[in-house]
Order: structure tokens, then sequence, then C-alpha cells
């Protein structure tokens, strides 16, 4: 979590998306805290701007499977922030259905690499806004059991878990002169998950986790 002797205003958070699953615990997690917040919302603009309201966290329209979006995002974010964007957020992975049958899972591809596409490219539009010293943490939901351990898991969830396993450990290699620290976090069961979120994603955002990086944490 962030030291209590910590300036309340020393991080500066942006989440993508504010509005998916878990984003409005991930947005009152840093907020509660003082950080200065900012969140993507693709739809569900009343909630965006409810959750705004309540919380002072800036929202920003923004498509993040659109380029041209992202860009005019990262302009927004580039002012709001002021130059000190230290923590990136990224809950832009879809959660996977482990209920689906396996052969059906090949519709699916294009869709996932998608969403792959579209962290690369939220990661790549924003890390130039970060300074020395940041975090960036990319969620996404793993399924029911151990996935380092159990028996093999759909297809869906071997690309995906294999490809941000190569994704982070690979930024954390490039960023590690910058001191950029890049996580990832594997939720189990995102509903059990839910009310220890915030405080798992805030604890990898702050100085506690100096020496955490290039890792994929279960919860």
């Amino acid at each position: 979590m962030l030291l209590e002797s910590e300036n309340k205003k020393s991080r500066h958070v942006l989440i993508a998306e504010g509005t998916g699953s878990g984003g409005e615990s991930l947005v009152r997690a840093f907020t509660d805290r003082g950080a200065t917040t900012a969140f993507f919302c693709r739809d569900r603009y009343k909630e965006a701007l409810e959750l705004s309201r309540e919380t002072g966290a800036l929202n920003i329209k923004c498509n993040v499977f659109n380029r041209n979006s992202m860009e005019f995002a990262a302009d927004v974010v580039k002012e709001f922030m002021e130059d000190r964007l230290d923590t990136l957020v990224c809950n832009i992975l879809p959660e996977l259905n482990r209920e689906q049958p396996a052969e059906d899972w090949s519709k699916d591809r294009e869709s996932l690499m998608k969403n792959l596409d579209a962290v690369g490219f939220y990661l790549q539009t924003m890390l130039p806004l970060m300074g020395e010293g940041g975090s960036v943490i990319v969620l996404l939901q793993s399924g029911d059991s151990d996935w380092e351990t159990s028996e093999p898991m759909s297809l869906a969830e071997n690309m995906l878990q294999s490809a941000l396993k190569g994704m982070i450990q690979s930024l954390a290699r490039s960023l590690r002169d910058k001191r950029i620290r890049v996580n990832g976090l594997l939720l189990s069961n995102r509903e059990e998950a839910e009310p220890k979120l915030g405080g798992t994603v805030r604890f990898l955002a702050s100085r506690d986790a100096e020496g955490i990086t290039g890792q994929l944490v279960q919860m």
C-alpha cells in the first residue's frame, strides 16, 4: 500500500479502462489516497461522469482500439498530469469464459489479438509520458486455477497468458534503465479478488514494491 508518510499527491495515475470490469474499484483505490487520477472510458458515459463527480478523477473519452483516439487522449493526459505521470494501469484485456468449447476458441483468436494489440499500443503511446521510477500494471482474468501448475487450460488462456508474460518481461528489461517497473496481475476469480484488487494494484504501484518487476502476480 502507499505509505502514509508519502505525499498524497505523489502518484499520478492513468487507468484504461475505468468503467470496464473492476475499473471503478481501481479508480477509487487511488483517488481515496489522494492520487491525481485519470481514466479512459470507451462507453458507459453516465457511469464515467458519476465516477468523476464522486472521486475527482478526470474521465477521458477514448476508444483504446482506435489509434487516433489514443493519440488524442495522450495529449489530454500530458496536459492534465503536467508531465508527472508515474503509474499506468491496463484493464483492457478480456475476461475469459472457460465454459466455452475448445473448438470455438479459433473463432475468437482475432478478437483476442485485437485486445493484445490495444494493450501494446496503449503502453507504446503512454510510456513516453512517464519519467523515471514509474510503474506499469496489466490485468488479466485467468480462470479458476493456478495457471502455472494446473492442467492445460483453454487455447485462449494459454495464448493470452503466454503473450502477456512475454510482453511484461520484455518491457521490464527494456525499461530497467529508466527504473520503470512492469508487472502483470492474474485474477483467478474476479468476483473473489474484487475486494482486494484496488489495494493490490496500489501496492504494485507504490515504493514498497520497488524491487518487483517482470512478474505475473496471481490473486
